[in-house]
């Protein structure tokens, strides 16, 4: 389900897949199509990073909304997967794995927003009775990514080898992030679709485990 769809419909093996073109909103477009044993992937992504730092409190609003719209359509025979942002909840990477556990300190609007969804989602699914997990990810990269600057910072920075322009650094450049590749994201998600048993945590850490700088 996209209102974006960025890749080329026919590079998609049709037989396999069913695509819907809606918003999060448009419930009764595809509410219909989810089955009862579904296994669900709901991305928090914002639509504008630039509009989550500008207009905080409508981009907070936005996605509260649209997540608790989502919720109705939840039973206890699905099983969720909701994306946040590891990097932005925990608010500064260094080189050591962060635990799940810790404490979380973002450092931005943008941060504090996916922390704020995630005790949503987590309050939700238990009222719900609803087997979840929480996929804290890196940043992952991959092949069929567009050089657009929107994509993350390896992106931005090949955009830019490519067009032969500035790029425009946020902060200092040594903040911290931890890059993996999509592949790797793709067959966790698989092996968790595959396991038919509970999720044996509400919250899980996914990434390459080694940090890098802007800069670096």
């Amino acid at each position: 389900i996209s209102k974006n769809f960025q890749w080329d419909v026919k590079t998609i093996a049709t037989n396999r897949f069913q695509y819907v073109r809606a918003n999060v909103f448009d419930i009764d477009k595809y509410s219909s199509l989810i089955k009862v044993d579904a296994f669900i992937i709901y991305m928090a992504g914002s639509t504008n990073l630039v509009k989550a730092q500008s207009r905080p409190i409508e981009d907070f609003e936005y996605h509260i909304s649209a997540f608790l719209k989502f919720s109705h359509i939840l039973q206890p025979t699905h099983r969720l997967m909701f994306f946040s942002s590891a990097g932005t909840v925990y608010g500064e990477l260094s080189s050591m794995h962060n635990s799940e556990d810790q404490s979380l300190h973002p450092k931005s609007v943008y941060g504090h927003r996916y922390k704020l969804l995630e005790e949503i989602v987590s309050s939700v699914c238990s009222l719900k009775s609803l087997d979840f997990m929480i996929l804290r990810l890196a940043n992952p990269i991959g092949l069929n990514q567009l050089y657009v600057s929107r994509k993350g910072l390896i992106f931005t920075l090949i955009a830019s080898c490519i067009d032969n322009r500035l790029v425009e650094v946020r902060g200092n450049g040594y903040q911290r992030r931890d890059y993996f590749c999509i592949n790797d994201l793709c067959s966790i998600i698989i092996a968790l679709i595959k396991s038919k048993l509970p999720f044996a945590f509400d919250m899980l850490n996914v990434g390459s485990g080694k940090s890098y700088s802007g800069r670096e």
